[in-house]
Order: structure tokens, then C-alpha cells, then sequence
């Protein structure tokens, strides 16, 4: 499980919408979360595209409303934190709000779809994106005969998650139309040397001008099946190529397609080298190994690299930093390599460049490729690509559909996630997990979909707002794990029973079992009126199974898992659903003051409510809470805990 290492200062402001979602109507209120608890005043703003800063406001507390009308438009929210209102932090990252004119079906699908996109990527203080689910299906669907599927999770060979489904159609056609549609307006393409040429400089304002930076990364069959169709259509691009690669793919100079790179090079094309150097060092030192001879080592491979490629015929007069898990842009430019950074700290580069897009990482930024070239204005414009993304899905591959089946892709991903958390994820507000040991023996969602679907019709409208997507309900998870572990014949006991009404939701997931209502309130009409905390000892192990979806609402948390435990024949089953600790409305990261942390040993809390105290749970506090069961297993879903585990 994942530290959150909630002892330090985090250097940026955190925004959660909490309700309504990013999709609004004209009319309705804005509440956004701020983080961190702890700061004594927020500095926040409100911006809207094309009309600048529309409200600065101080604000003392974590919850800020405002109802004022709005226009349809696309507003920016964003803040920074204080401890005494005079040293700042950084601005947070922006929150984007939509706000419709009206509710429509359009606004709803959006809703799901932003929902869905939630699910699978997760974005920390920082901006740094990693996948929770690499295998799931995208945001916008696939339609029948589509061409894409489910890539490794590894920098530079990875599926993007928020692109148009005419992207997942068919990712290659995708990325030339979009070229012909820059081409159809006029669009000039200029590489990196014609900056340090000059040449650019004779580029007229008023004109459409692209700097396009293809890096190649783990594309090696991509980039030769992309760049002679752009060839074809007159597009010159500056193509950013690793000498060697490793660990995650791996190659050397001469597997690569050089005859490709020469090719572009001949049609006006630029190829610059790819630094992947302190990767790779401390790949072949060691992780452990000391920082300024893994520093020292990785120039040594710069060097290398650079004159490698130069004696391939390739005229590399500039660099760019690979991205990934390690910051190869840590590594100082060798004396005598003689080439010139092109990355965003070379301000002379860069200040006539009026935008950037880029598509590395798991999401494309600031929004899906074409929809982001059509909305390109006169002016010099920066567009990084990775040819894997586009040219990787049509065989042969550069690699194969990732699977979960092969325990070797599933090593390495887990291996890869890993280190990204340790060495680039600091301030995350999420707990998603790439390993899925509960939902991967659930039944296909199309064979429960009918069930599902007339439940959650009698679900109030708030919580199907904050869960317009069926995929991302916890309630909709809980019942799929209900079926997939429970099998008739069985005994469960239900502790915090559900009222009557809702009894129908056991009748649906659990056919042929026999449930029993334990609560403490007589007003949920339970069976057995008792405390699990001390169940009547003619109960005690009666049961194959124990559930409990709510573990927030007892005093002692604890004591209620002891006694599910003691309700339980040996060998028999618990599950469990309960929001953790960065849910933003009840989670302890947001909310110390209401949603306290369980520990072992924590005092009980007296009268525990809705609109009172509750518990709310970290991974540390589930050591403790599973210490005593068996084959614990623990899957993470919208800011919920799940676990399945034997006593």
C-alpha cells in the first residue's frame, strides 16, 4: 500500500469539486474542497477563457460555495495556501468547470464519461499522472472492430485514456487526419534547427505555424509507419530518438529504423537524441548506488550516445529530457557534445511559442489531439507526439496487448508503478490500485447490467450525481463482489442492517442465500436487534459469512470486525466496504476535524453520524483493523476500501 506522507508540507494548493461535478448548469452552486486542512487562509480565484479573472477572494476555511449566475462558458478555479497570510505557496492546478446553459443527454454523458476517466488515471499536486486501472476501457468506448487495446503502463509505451472515440477506432488514421486537417488551413511545419537557424523568425504571426516533436521512446515500429505517410503529405517534424533503451523496453542503436531516421532527415526532417541517460545509469548501477557517481555515469552516457549517433548519419544538434519515472532533465549537457537543450528552460527557444500539447504519459494534454489542433490559433504552436501511440496497433507491434494473464507484464508493470510513486508521485489525493484481486473474478458487466441498472434507479439524485457512471459506484462494486464471492447454500449476517425497502438488493446479488439483519437501530427493522460489537452468544459461529458496508458509522471499529469475526463458523468469509481517507467529502485527508483517522487503541466515538464524527481509514489502519484474518485481499474504488478475507 501507498504512503501518503501526510508529515510533509506539500508545495501547491489542493481543489476537489465536491458537488455539483465539473459539468454544470447555469443556476447552480459551486463547492469546491481545499487542501491542506491545516492552512490558516486560502487565496482563491475564479478565471474564465477569453475574459480573465472573474472573483479573488481570501478564504479561512477548507469548503468554499458560490452561487452567483454564471454564463455558459468554461471557468478555471485554482488557489494557494498560507499558514499566516503572508508567505504563499504555489497556485494549485487549475480545476476546470463547464457550465451548460441546460441539463441535457450531452451534459450526462460528459458526467460519465469524466467519471469513468477518474477511475483509471489519477493526477497528484504536482501534475503527475499515473494509471489505477491500465487495463480498463476507456472514457468514451469502443465501438465494434476497433483497433485499440490495452498497452503496458511504461513511459513512452502506454495507452492514452482521455482521447475521442474516433481515436480508439483507429488510432493511426486518427493522428493523419488530424495532420490533414492542419494542412487544410494553411498550417506551416518547422523543426528545431530552423529556431536556432533564425529561420523562424521570418514566420508570420498571423500565419499557423506547428513545431512538431515526434519522440520516439518504445516506437520503434510506430515512427517507421508514420513517417513516410507524413513524408507524403509534405509535414516536417523534428524526431527526438534514444541512442539505447532500458529497462522497460529495451534496445540498441542498431535494432532501431535508422534508415527511417536518415530518410526524414533528407526531406528536411531534424533528429535530436532522447536523453534517457540517468535511466539508464541508474539502471546499471543500481538504484541504490551513489547519486553523483549515478549523475557522473549518466554524462558519460550522454556523450556516448550522442557521438553513436552522429557516426549513424544522423545530424543531432539537439536534446530533449525523456520523461518517465526518473528526471533525466537532472543531467548537465557534457562538455563537447555540443548540442542545445530544447526543452522548456531554453526561454530563448521557447518564448515565440505561443502553446503546447502534448500526448506523453497517459493522458493527452490539454485535451484530446485533434479537438486541441483544430483549436489552434495563428501563432507558433509546440505539439509533442509519441509515434507508439498511434503507429503501436496495427501488427507487427512494438508490443503486444498488455495481459493481465502473463505473469511477467504484470511484474514488470507492478514494478514500474512502483517506482513512479516513489520517485515522482509525492502529493497524491488518491488511492487507486493497478491490482484488481476482487474485480477480476466478477462477471461481465453486461450480465448484471439490467440488475444493476433497476437498482440504482431508486438510488436519491445527489448520489447518482456523484456517481453518474455505474463502473464507479461503490455500491454497484459491493453488490458484484456480493455474487462473485458468495455461493448458495450459505448463512450471512448483515451488520448494519439495511432497512426493508432495501432488502431487495440482497435478493438480487446473493439468490438463495439466507441473510440476517443485525443492527443496533430499531427503526431499520433488523432481525436481531444487538451490537456487533457484543453479538448475542447463541450467534457466535453461526454464520459462513459476514458483511458490513459502512464501518464508518461504529463507535469502535474495531470491535465491530472483532465481533464479524466471532459471528463466523472457522474458515468462514468477511466483506467489507468503507470510504477511505481522501474521500473528499468523507475522508480524514480533507476533513481531520470531522473524519478522524482510526488507529488501534483510538477512543471510541460517541453518537458517530452522518452529520457528525465518523471514522475514516488510511492503509495503515487496515493492518491493523485485518490483523487477526486470513488471506486478506484489499481493492480500492472511488475513494472506498473493499476487502474479502477469511477468519
Amino acid at each position: 500500500m501507498l504512503d501518503e506522507s501526510p508529515s510533509l508540507s506539500p508545495p501547491r494548493a489542493g481543489l476537489r469539486l465536491l458537488t455539483p461535478d465539473a459539468e454544470m448548469v447555469v443556476g447552480e452552486t459551486w463547492r469546491v474542497c481545499l487542501y491542506p486542512p491545516a492552512a490558516s487562509v486560502f487565496d482563491l480565484r475564479v478565471r474564465q477563457r477569453g475574459r480573465g479573472e472573474l472573483l479573488r477572494r481570501a478564504v479561512e476555511d477548507t469548503r468554499f460555495d458560490w452561487g452567483e449566475e454564471l454564463e455558459p462558458g468554461q471557468y478555471l478555479l485554482d488557489a494557494r495556501w498560507s499558514e499566516d497570510g503572508d508567505a504563499w505557496s504555489q497556485w494549485s492546478l487549475p480545476l476546470t468547470v463547464r457550465v451548460h446553459r441546460v441539463a441535457t443527454a450531452e451534459v450526462e454523458r460528459l458526467r460519465r464519461q469524466s467519471h469513468l476517466l477518474s477511475l483509471q488515471i489519477e493526477r497528484d499536486l504536482l501534475g503527475v499522472v499515473t494509471a489505477t486501472d491500465p487495463q480498463g476501457t476507456p472514457a468514451n468506448g469502443l465501438g465494434e472492430g476497433a483497433e485499440w487495446f490495452p498497452t503496458h503502463v511504461f513511459e513512452g509505451a502506454t495507452s492514452v485514456f482521455n482521447e475521442t472515440a474516433s481515436y480508439y477506432a483507429s488510432p493511426l488514421d486518427y493522428y493523419l487526419e488530424a495532420l490533414r486537417s492542419l494542412i487544410r488551413r494553411g498550417a506551416r511545419f518547422v523543426t528545431w534547427h530552423d529556431l536556432l537557424d533564425e529561420k523562424a523568425e521570418r514566420l508570420d504571426a498571423e500565419d499557423l505555424s506547428v513545431l512538431l516533436q515526434l519522440d520516439v521512446d518504445a516506437g520503434l515500429e510506430s515512427v517507421a509507419r508514420l513517417v513516410p505517410p507524413m513524408i507524403g503529405l509534405g509535414v516536417r517534424a523534428s524526431l527526438m530518438v534514444h541512442a539505447e533503451a532500458a529497462p522497460w523496453y529495451e534496445y540498441s542503436l542498431a535494432e532501431q529504423p535508422l534508415d527511417t531516421y536518415r530518410l526524414a532527415q533528407s526531406q528536411g526532417w531534424t533528429v535530436g537524441y532522447h536523453c534517457n541517460a540517468l535511466g539508464r545509469a541508474r539502471y546499471e548501477l543500481g538504484s541504490r548506488a551513489d547519486a553523483v557517481e549515478t549523475l557522473s555515469r549518466a554524462q558519460q552516457l550522454f556523450g556516448d550516445d550522442v557521438r553513436s549517433l552522429r557516426a549513424s548519419g544522423l545530424d543531432v544538434r539537439t536534446t530533449t529530457a525523456h520523461g518517465g519515472n526518473v528526471l533525466n532533465l537532472n543531467v548537465p549537457i557534457p562538455a563537447g557534445a555540443d548540442v542545445v537543450s530544447v526543452d522548456r528552460s531554453n526561454e530563448a527557444l521557447w518564448s515565440s511559442i505561443r502553446s503546447m500539447f502534448s500526448d506523453g504519459g497517459f493522458v493527452s494534454r490539454p485535451g484530446p489531439f485533434a479537438e486541441t489542433m483544430e483549436g489552434l490559433t495563428p501563432g507558433l504552436h509546440f505539439v509533442r507526439n509519441h509515434p507508439f501511440k498511434y503507429g503501436n496497433y496495427r501488427a507487427p507491434h512494438d508490443l503486444p496487448p498488455a495481459s493481465e494473464a502473463d505473469p511477467e507484464c504484470a511484474r514488470r508493470q507492478s514494478a514500474w508503478l512502483e517506482e513512479r510513486r516513489s520517485e515522482r508521485l509525492q502529493w497524491r489525493l488518491g488511492r487507486g490500485h493497478e491490482s484488481k484481486p476482487l474485480s477480476s473474478g466478477f462477471r461481465p458487466f453486461s450480465e448484471v447490467r439490467e440488475r444493476v441498472e433497476a437498482l440504482r434507479a431508486q438510488r436519491r439524485p445527489f448520489f447518482l450525481r456523484e456517481y453518474p457512471h455505474a463502473l464507479g459506484d461503490p455500491r454497484v462494486f459491493w453488490w458484484r463482489l456480493l455474487e462473485c464471492s458468495v455461493a448458495a447454500p450459505a448463512r450471512a449476517v448483515n451488520v448494519g442492517a439495511l432497512p426493508p425497502a432495501m432488502r431487495v438488493e440482497h435478493e438480487a446479488f446473493l439468490a438463495g442465500v439466507e441473510v440476517l439483519e443485525l443492527d443496533l437501530d430499531p427503526l431499520r427493522e433488523p432481525h436481531v436487534l444487538a451490537d456487533a460489537a457484543e453479538p448475542p452468544d447463541e450467534l457466535l459461529g453461526s454464520f459462513d459469512v459476514a458483511l458490513l458496508f459502512g464501518l464508518p458509522y461504529f463507535s469502535d471499529p474495531g470491535a465491530a470486525l472483532d465481533g464479524c469475526r466471532r459471528l463466523c463458523r472457522s474458515e468462514g468469509l468477511g466483506l467489507f466496504g468503507f470510504p477511505d481517507d481522501t474521500h473528499p467529502m468523507r475522508g480524514g485527508l480533507w476533513n481531520p476535524e470531522t473524519r478522524p483517522v482510526w488507529r488501534a487503541g483510538s477512543e471510541p466515538i460517541e453518537d458517530p453520524g452522518l452529520r457528525g464524527r465518523l471514522w475514516s481509514f488510511d492503509d495503515r489502519s487496515l493492518d491493523d483493523l485485518f490483523a487477526d484474518w486470513r488471506d486478506v485481499e484489499i481493492e480500492n474504488l472511488s475513494h472506498y476500501w473493499f476487502v474479502r478475507a477469511r477468519t
